[in-house]
């Protein structure tokens, strides 16, 4: 995909079709299908808050702004079901670590995204992972998609994005303007994030990560901590970790720990 191609928010979504697509199929889904769905097919785009899951993202480099995905807790934890390779139940009670799931699965999907605008506006581009939110906020503009494959059927997410977001899609900005670090894009994707006070410092902490391979699954450890659990893979002949079961937001926290 050439930089002229991306210009606008039809095209970032079309970027995002094909990020669900690719890593939905790494993670064992075939036939993996992703469109928007049409008016007549009946799919519900607009669950209740209080029976919907949001993720919120910052832009960072030549994205900016904020970007929002939501689903139904019944469509979400059918995603985390099958980023954790455990058997699909949409009628399963959504958890924290169904939450956590579907969290880590859209930033799988948002790191794709960011690569391939990368690459396509050859200028730095993030996609930060910032907070889960209780509610949908107010957005510029927004689109559904639904998602079928082999094992889940029409699954609809919705992505919104705020007016900053979409005017950093359409910007003709070039690799001068963009050319900062990965610490500056961080910072300033943190700004319009409303991180809870003091949280910045963290943003700049640097932690080592391993994978530990005698148990079975194999265990990802970061500052010598449990975070994750998983699969060995070997993805475009690179070795990665297939996530089955993600430590509880306290462990996780207890990672992040310097004593």
């Amino acid at each position: 995909m050439s930089n002229s191609d991306l210009d606008s928010f039809g095209s970032f979504v079309a970027v995002w079709k094909e990020a669900f697509a690719k890593i939905l199929t790494q993670l064992g889904a075939a036939s993996v299908v992703v469109k928007e769905p049409g008016p007549d097919t009946g799919v519900q785009t607009n669950a209740e808050d209080a029976d919907s899951v949001h993720a919120i993202f910052a832009g960072g480099g030549c994205l900016a702004g904020r970007l929002q995905l939501s689903a139904a807790k019944t469509a979400a934890v059918q995603l985390a079901q099958l980023l954790m390779a455990a058997p699909i139940d949409p009628a399963a009670a959504f958890t924290e670590t169904d939450a956590d799931g579907f969290c880590e699965l859209l930033r799988q999907v948002a790191g794709e995204v960011s690569l391939v605008w990368k690459e396509a506006k050859g200028a730095p581009a993030e996609l930060l992972f910032q907070t889960e939110a209780k509610e949908r906020a107010a957005s510029q503009r927004s689109i559904a998609l639904s998602i079928a494959s082999d094992k889940i059927n029409d699954l609809v997410l919705r992505i919104d994005a705020d007016a900053e977001m979409e005017r950093s899609l359409g910007a003709d900005q070039n690799v001068d303007q963009q050319s900062v670090s990965s610490e500056d894009s961080g910072a300033e994707a943190a700004q319009p994030s409303a991180l809870p006070a003091n949280v910045e410092l963290l943003l700049d902490v640097q932690l080592d990560a391993t994978i530990r391979l005698v148990n079975e699954p194999a265990e990802l450890l970061v500052a010598g901590r449990v975070v994750a659990k998983g699969e060995v893979v070997v993805v475009d002949g690179n070795f990665g970790l297939r996530v089955t079961e993600v430590a509880s937001a306290a462990q996780r926290a207890a990672a992040l720990s310097l004593a």
